[in-house]
This record gives C-alpha cells, sequence and structure tokens, in this order.
C-alpha cells in the first residue's frame, strides 16, 4: 500500500502505531503524530531501514487468513474510507453502551 501524508493524517495515533509496528519503525509509541507518519514514509519508500528486534510481542499481521489457506486471491485490501465509517460507527455504539451502563450504575 502507498502510504501519504494526506491519508495517514485521517488516521488515529493508535492504527498509525499499529501500521509503525507493522512497517517496521523505531519506537512507534514514543513518537508523535506529525514525527510518526514521516517516519511511516521514509520506511515504506525505503529511506529508512525498517528497525527489527527480538524484544517485546511478535509483530501483528496484517493480512486476513482463511485457515490454512493463504493464497493471495484470499487476502482484501479494506477501503480507507470505509475502514474510517467503522471506526466512526463503533465509537458512537460504545458511547452509548458507557451511558448505558453508566445510567444503570446511578440508579442501582
Amino acid at each position: 500500500m502507498k502510504y501519504t501524508e494526506e491519508l495517514l493524517n485521517k488516521e488515529s495515533i493508535y492504527t498509525l502505531r499499529n501500521i509503525g509496528r507493522k512497517l517496521g519503525v523505531k519506537s512507534p509509541t514514543k513518537q508523535i503524530k506529525p514525527q510518526l507518519i514521516k517516519s511511516i514514509i521514509a520506511v515504506a519508500n525505503g529511506e529508512i531501514k525498517p528497525y527489527s528486534t527480538k524484544k517485546g510481542r511478535p509483530a501483528i499481521k496484517s493480512e486476513i487468513s482463511y485457515g490454512n489457506i493463504n493464497s493471495e486471491e484470499n487476502k482484501e485490501e479494506i477501503n480507507p474510507e470505509l475502514l474510517h465509517l467503522i471506526r466512526k460507527i463503533v465509537k458512537e455504539e460504545i458511547k452509548k453502551l458507557l451511558i448505558e451502563i453508566s445510567n444503570k450504575l446511578s440508579i442501582d
């Protein structure tokens, strides 16, 4: 996937950190958003060598797996605009549930 500054600016810092981890950006959690975006683009374009370490948890797998079948036709890429819409809907639903739980707890 080709990463652009415009596309990455639309993502949350959490999503950017996951992208950074996947690509091999060094210390993505210590970087502020503009710096992290530049690092992601630099690694993706080959300007900076990806950083790897044996420490910590294993890298996040970004491809969709269908059991033991990992052929190219079974990998999907989600449209960034659709992904943004899905995140927005999920956030709204979580807010509604938290309000509902809070109201129930205050009644009891």
